[in-house]
């Protein structure tokens, strides 16, 4: 696979998370206040499992700080 496939894929995964995420904070999934931190906890570890995942079969280099970085690095392309 290529380059632009795994860009591609990340592009996908992250754009999903934002909007996962972003739901749950508008309350549009009806989270109490006690419950949202776990629930937006549990949507990273989902969409960190899969950009885990992507890097993994693309053979890239993975470690604990990864999602952060690549979030940071493209958020403003992501909140669209």
């Amino acid at each position: 696979m290529d380059n632009y496939t795994f860009e591609h894929k990340k592009d996908t995964i992250f754009s999903d998370y934002f909007r996962e995420f972003h739901k749950a904070f508008c309350d549009e999934a009806n989270i109490s206040d006690i419950n949202i931190g776990r629930v937006t906890d549990e949507i990273k570890i989902k969409y960190n499992k899969l950009l885990k995942n992507l890097y993994l079969d693309f053979g890239k280099e993975y470690n604990d700080n990864t999602f952060d970085e690549e979030y940071q690095k493209g958020k403003n392309k992501y909140c669209r």
